[in-house]
Formats: C-alpha cells, structure tokens, sequence
C-alpha cells in the first residue's frame, strides 16, 4: 500500500499544483468581476488545497485500516468492453498519427475560424433580481397632478397581467434632492409573482416585452427604461449612468448640444438591438421671463425693488409675514386668484404702486414674454453636459457598441471645443477584456512551468500543453449553440477548464514514462499506459461533469452569472477528456519526449 501511494504522489501533488496555478490568476480580478469571482477562486484553492493534503495523507492511511486483507479491484463490465477498443483505436491513430493531429487541427481553426467570430461579447450576463425598475419620461412641462394620474393609469395596465403581483408608483423627485428629476418623470417598481405560479409567460424578459408594449400603445409620447433596482444602481455609480450604453456630449452651448444629442438619437436608433433610445435630460420647454426695465420704472417713478416684490409674492409664492404660536413659526402666504395669472396678459394688469401711490400695470415697467428654455442643465467638470441613452434588447453589447461607434464616426463631426464620452457596462468589458489577455497567458506560463518541473523533459511538456486549446473547443461550442456569450463568466470558466485539462493528461504522460523506465518498447508503452489511465480519467471527468450539469441548465434567481461559467466547464471539460485520451497519446508518439533509463546498480537497489 506504501508503494502505490508513493507511485501516485508525485502525479496527484503536481497535477493539483497545475489547478492551483490555473486559479492563483484569477485572484487578480478587480472591480467588479473581482467581487463576483474572486471569493470563488479563494474557496477553490482552499478545497483542492485541502483535497490534496487528504489524498496524500489521510486516504493511505484510511487504506491500510479499512482494507487490511487487501482490495479486490472490481471491472465495471462497460470498461471491460471499453478497453479492448480502445487499445484498438489508439493503434489505428498511433499508426496514422499525422492524419489524426491534422483532423483535430481542423477542428479546432474550424471552430476559431467558422464559431468564435459569431460569438457576442458583453461584460456579465443578465442577472435576473426578479424585480423590474421602470422608468417613464413623460411630454416636458407635464405636471405633477397630470403625471400622478398617469401613473394610476400605468398602474392599472400593470395589474392587468396574472403575472404581476404587485406594483409601487413615485413621481417627481425624493425629498433629499439627490435625484433632480422633473415632475413629468415617473419610477415604478414592478414585482412579479413567483414563477411558479406564472399563467401567461414561461420567461421574465418576455413578460418585459409584453409590459413595454402595451405601456407604449397606451402612451406613444412617452420615453420607458426597463431595469432592476441592484444592477441600475451599481452601474449608476460605476459607470456614471444605468444605461446598457450612454452618448454624453459636453461643451459650452446647449443648443450645440442638443443638435448633436438629437443627431445620435436617430442614429443608435437604427442600430440592431436599440430600445427606448432617448436623451435622458429633459428638453427646453415655455418658460415665462419678466424682465424690469430701469428706465421704465424711472419714467413711472417705481422702485425696482417692488417690482420683484410683487413678482416674488404673485408668482413665486414668497411670504408677506409671520405668524408665531409659542416657539412656532408660520409663514402667511397671499395667493392671488388665478384669473390674474392666467397668461401673460392678465400677470401684466398686475399693480405696482409708484413713490406717490398711484397703481401702474407691471407690464408698463416691465417686459413679459414667454421663451423656451433649459428647465434641468446637468454639468460635468464645470460643463455643460448632456446624454442620449439606450438600452439594448436581443444583441451582444461589444457588437452593438462597435456598430454604433463606427456609424457615428462616419456620419457626425464633434465641433471642436466639445466632447464626447462612451458610457455604460461595455466599459467594463473592455477593461476584463485586456485582463484577460495578461490573465490567460499567465495561467498557461504558469502551468507550462509546473510541467518542466515535473517531467523535466521540454517535449512531454508541449504535448500536454499543446492539448490545451481543444479545451477551448466545447466550451465555446456550447456558447454558440445555447446562444450565450463570451464574457467574464465564461472567461473564468476557461481559466479553470485549462487546468482541470492539463491533470488528466498528467496521469497518461507520467504513466507512460514509468512504463518506457521499465524496460517497455514505446509504442506499447503508450498504448498500456493510456488504457491503464482511462478509467480514472473517465472517473474524475464524469464527476466534474455530472456535479455542474444542473448549474448549466438552472434558470433560478442568481443563475445567470453561473451559468455560462457551468456551461463552458462542462462542455469543455467534455472535449478536454476526449482529446486527452485521444490526442495526448499521439502527442507523445510524435514528439517522443527522451526518459533516462535507469542503470543496473539502481535496479539492483531498487529490487533490495
């Protein structure tokens, strides 16, 4: 039993580092793909830490407790089928073995070639909350009462759905002030019931598309952002706005602004997979200026001063005095009825009294008109700014983000002294994106080292490491076909496919070697050691596959960032293991990695 134990050590010891170091780079996620990710790659490298440290130590001595009389091995009857044809097939590719590398190379360009270009590219799927956050931009200048009636009419239209269990309607902006919304502005909270108990969708997004629909037949004029309320505040601060992609121009005039805002708008509006495009500030809108004229007041013998008095009190509502109640203070307020401030008109027959007491109409001292004008000016950086937002539906952010950036570049010009900034999760894609090109490399160095270190031969370590990319293989077949993209998810799911990879062609090359060190002819030694290995490799891959199965097809709350990561280990793990005892084989037939054999004086040590 001491002898098998130390004949696996080495392999097992290695093989785990090999995972380890697939891991160690993953650490190294920030933002938020580290808060995703990073917890998960800790708690593997504390499992296989832990796991390798049981094997070594704890399972040898279990062994020699539990099976003092011996094992008797039993042959599962399908292996026993297996290994005849197995040893037959790897004849057949070891005396072809030109042919069959060339096959799997055409295997793998026709999937990097004919799949991957296919493949969409965001920064972390849809993650279902459960929850919808909607938002409705009414016509500017809609008033508060009018916009709370629309949104008991929203609310009603929402209640028509079985689907839908309850919904809570705010207008306006909150009491802090820190969302500076106009009044024709409406957030909704939408929570659907339990999907279980769902009668008339199967998925939330179509229950989305329906509710969208019928709220915009029901209010064309109106701008709707559909969203949950985690997501949209993270990417809020994260990105500076909670749309899927955001256009801000910034600059000096609003009317220039506003020009190139209206411009974007229709042209992401034509891009494929753009929803509720909008420019998320409110527009100009009728505002009505009084402006006192000096000159007319000294002609009239009025003091300015009440002028803007009267302004202030008749319209602007300011107090004429106070009231106390013990330590209570009240302002009184004069309201004037409204046939006097009807229009512009009537608020100019409006008295102001002069020196001598005599009542002159404000529009004798003053100019009254009505001019459109910006009810809400955002600013960055001491500039004026302003935003065309978009939300995209049924297309991958990367592709959809390219489109538009290229339309724009070659249909608007930014005047100079403007500029213009791309916003929203894509940012963050790219970010991940030039990452993972350090991350990948990094991992395979990593384990490219570790395979020097243990067979000290550089041939046995190119055949293990060239089997590495048809691990890519599955995975991203499987992406294709269940119609997911690549992100950083499924990113780390590759990190972690190209360890689990690299162990299972370990065993069959350290196998092997130990075969040819024992006086074994090549051919047959590669043969004997791969069918001598098939079973634990079927073993551990079947368990790997078989244990992420239902998180690859899970469809509950908090599935979706698990889901591609479960996908692309399952499937690629699939193609890994079918490589490895076909292709690893033929590898180490054609690269024939050189052992030292050992000499006489240490056999005759050994068999002392």
């Amino acid at each position: 039993m001491l002898t098998a134990a130390l004949e696996v050590e080495r392999p097992v010891f290695f093989s785990i580092l090999m995972i380890v170091g697939a891991f160690i780079p993953l650490l190294t996620l920030t933002h938020i793909e580290g808060l995703l990710f990073r917890p998960m790659a800790l708690t593997i490298l504390f499992a296989l830490i832990g796991a390798m440290l049981f094997a070594l130590f704890v399972v040898p001595v279990l062994s020699s407790l539990l099976f003092k009389n011996g094992y008797r091995d039993w042959e599962n009857p399908i292996l026993t089928w297996l290994y005849p044809r197995y040893s037959s097939l790897l004849v057949y590719l070891l005396k072809y073995r030109w042919q069959a590398v060339g096959v799997a190379s055409g295997i793998l360009f026709s999937v990097l070639i004919l799949i991957v270009p296919r493949l969409g590219t965001e920064f972390l799927p849809y993650m279902d909350e459960g929850i919808m956050w909607v938002r409705a931009n009414f016509p500017e200048g809609t008033s508060l009462q009018q916009t709370s009636k629309f949104g008991q009419r929203l609310r009603e239209i929402a209640l028509e759905f079985p689907d839908i269990s309850f919904i809570v309607v705010q207008a306006g902006r909150n009491d802090s002030g820190t969302d500076p919304y106009p009044p024709s502005r409406i957030e909704m909270l939408i929570a659907p019931k339990p999907r279980d108990q769902w009668l008339q969708f199967h998925r939330k997004q179509e229950l989305i598309a329906a509710l969208g629909s019928r709220f915009r037949t029901e209010f064309p004029t109106t701008r709707f952002n559909f969203t949950q309320p985690i997501i949209d505040s993270v990417t809020e601060d994260a990105n500076g706005t909670s749309a899927n992609l955001a256009v801000e121009f910034s600059g000096s005039d609003s009317n220039v602004l506003l020009a190139l805002a209206r411009k974007t708008q229709t042209l992401i509006s034509k891009v494929q997979g753009a929803v509720d495009v909008s420019i998320e500030q409110e527009g100009p809108q009728p505002q009505l200026v009084i402006k006192p004229d000096r000159a007319l007041c000294a002609r009239y013998d009025v003091n300015i001063d009440e002028v803007t008095q009267l302004i202030d009190v008749a319209i602007g509502g300011s107090p004429i005095g106070n009231l106390f109640e013990g330590e209570r203070r009240i302002d009184i307020v004069a309201r004037f009825d409204k046939s006097h401030l009807r229009s512009p008109a009537a608020i100019g027959r409006l008295p102001v009294y002069n020196a001598k007491g005599i009542p002159i109409p404000l529009a004798q001292v003053a100019h009254i008109d009505i001019i459109d004008g910006q009810t809400l000016i955002a600013r960055d950086n001491g500039r004026r700014r302003l935003t065309v937002r978009t939300d995209i539906v049924g297309r991958d952010q990367g592709g959809f983000v390219a489109e538009a950036q290229h339309s724009f570049a070659q249909s608007i010009t930014v005047p100079n002294g403007y500029r213009i900034a791309w916003l929203g999760m894509f940012e963050n894609l790219e970010r991940a994106a030039q990452h993972f090109k350090i991350l990948v490399p990094t991992s395979i160095a990593v384990i490219f080292a570790l395979l020097l270190v243990t067979f000290g031969s550089l041939r046995a370590s190119l055949s293990l490491l060239l089997a590495i990319p048809f691990a890519f293989v599955g995975g991203a077949t499987a992406l294709y076909l269940r119609d997911m993209n690549l992100n950083v998810s499924s990113g780390v799911g590759f990190a972690a496919v190209f360890g689990v990879s690299i162990m299972n062609g370990v065993l069959i090359v350290r196998t092997i070697t130990d075969l040819r060190m024992a006086g074994m002819p090549l051919e047959k030694a590669i043969i004997n050691g791969a069918v001598r290995c098939i079973r634990p490799i079927l073993v551990a891959s079947l368990v790997a596959i078989l244990g992420l199965v239902p998180a690859s097809l899970a469809t509950g709350l908090g599935s979706d960032v698990q889901r591609p990561l479960a996908t692309v280990i399952v499937w690629g793990l699939f193609s890994a293991t079918v490589m490895t005892v076909l292709l690893i084989p033929v590898l180490y037939r054609l690269f024939n990695p050189p052992i030292k054999l050992p000499s006489e004086e240490e056999l005759e040590l050994d068999n002392i």
